[in-house]
Formats: structure tokens, C-alpha cells, sequence
């Protein structure tokens, strides 16, 4: 998890198919500054005799993007773990970039990275790592670095999508889930909302009438608790 303890956001990897590959935290990464960015496409009906413009045809929204400065620095703490040094967290996102090790075992055409959540306060985007530059200011004696700044790039998934709500106005983002052997909808419920008995809402959010037939592999798309409480 890249924690921003008391300010910002963190990242935290949703490994594939229920893998646990790779690294699974980054703590020393405090967030300074993030961009999100969202495009429409149209394109262009042109037409030559036209004289005050030509129509346009929608052909979709691009996934979102997110652009976000990093800091790390472990250099004034008395003591730091593995876990909480800079050069982990550095690691952590570079072979965050890179396929998991159970996605190039199973699949050697299509190869696929870490699924990451960003959590911001009650907001989340889930996507890929697109790109990660880490420059380093500053080293410690034994040549490891003790502060860092990183900008990372991060690319929404496909089964994220931004959702307005009527009554506030908020956006809010979805996550997935892919079942593995020995989940059920309710150990989903209560693994999300700490509530077992919303179980209901997942399996109405996707479709599902019989949740004893759902296989192992199947990816959900996870509500939000209110979403899920609401379909109940």
C-alpha cells in the first residue's frame, strides 16, 4: 500500500485472480499533487458547402487517466523497516509497471499488471500503472536512497466507471472483484463493507439469480456499500 498517512491518498495493489504476486506495500510515499484527466471523442461530419460548421457524431469517452507527484523520504526517521524505506518503495512501483508472475503463468500472449486502487478519502479509482519516473535528491551513506520524488501515471480500467449521483453530485468509483476458489458473495460482502448480508446487492448489481453458479474466475463489479444496501 502507498500510504499518505494523515494527508492524501494511498495506493494499495488488488493482485490479479486473487494472486498475492509482488510487492503489496510502498508505506513511505505521501501524495503531493494528482490530475485527473477524462476526454470525450466526436467525430467530425465535414461537409463542403457548409458554412456555419458541421455536425459532429459521439463515438465514446476515453478511460480516465491520473497523473500523481509522489514523495518519499525515510531520511529523518530513527528507525525504518524494509517496508517504510524509500528503495521499497521505489521497487514497488517500478515492478508494479510490469506483468504479475500468475498472469504470465497462465496466459503467455496476454500478460497482465497488478490491478491498483487509489483511495482518496471515500473516493477510489482503480486502473494500471501506465509510467513511473522516480528522481532520487537524496543517499544515504551505504548509497540507498533516503528521499525521492516520484510521478506516476495511471490509466482507469475498463470495468471503472465515474457514476453521477442525483442528489449530491458526487462521483463515485466502482471496483471489481474476481472470484476465487473458496469465495462466496457473502465473504465478497463483508472482505468490502465489513457486512455480510449486502451480498445481495452484488449479486443484483451483476445479474447474478443464483449465487451457487457463479465460477471461480468470474469477475464482479463491486457497488458501493449504498449502492449495495439500496438493491437489497
Amino acid at each position: 500500500m502507498i500510504s499518505a498517512e494523515r494527508v492524501g491518498p494511498r495506493v494499495r495493489p488488488c493482485p490479479l485472480e486473487g494472486s498475492s504476486d509482488g510487492p503489496q506495500s510502498a508505506q513511505s510515499a505521501k501524495a503531493q499533487q494528482g490530475q485527473a484527466h477524462r476526454r470525450n471523442n466526436f467525430q467530425q461530419k465535414t461537409t463542403a458547402a457548409a458554412t456555419d460548421g458541421n455536425d459532429q457524431a459521439y463515438k465514446g469517452a476515453e478511460n480516465a487517466t491520473l497523473d500523481m507527484e509522489l514523495y518519499l523520504d525515510d531520511w529523518e526517521q530513527f528507525f525504518v523497516s524494509e517496508e517504510d524505506s524509500v528503495p521499497h518503495a521505489i521497487e514497488t512501483l517500478l515492478i508494479w509497471v510490469g506483468p504479475t508472475e500468475s498472469s504470465v503463468g497462465k496466459n503467455l500472449q496476454n500478460p497482465e499488471p497488478p490491478l491498483l486502487h487509489l483511495d482518496w478519502g471515500k473516493k477510489r479509482f482503480s486502473g494500471y500503472l501506465t509510467s513511473v519516473t522516480v528522481d532520487v535528491s537524496l543517499f544515504r551513506k551505504d548509497g540507498s536512497p533516503a528521499r525521492a520524488t516520484a510521478n506516476i501515471a495511471m490509466t482507469a480500467s475498463k470495468d471503472w466507471t465515474p457514476k453521477q449521483n442525483p442528489t449530491s453530485g458526487a462521483v463515485q468509483g466502482r471496483t471489481t472483484h474476481t472470484l476465487g476458489e473458496g469465495d462466496s458473495l457473502q465473504s465478497i460482502a463483508y472482505g468490502e463493507y465489513r457486512n455480510p448480508n449486502l451480498w445481495r446487492g452484488i449479486a443484483a448489481f451483476n445479474d447474478i439469480d443464483d449465487p451457487l453458479r457463479v465460477q471461480p474466475g468470474t469477475r464482479l463489479l463491486i457497488p458501493t456499500a449504498a449502492e449495495a444496501a439500496r438493491l437489497v
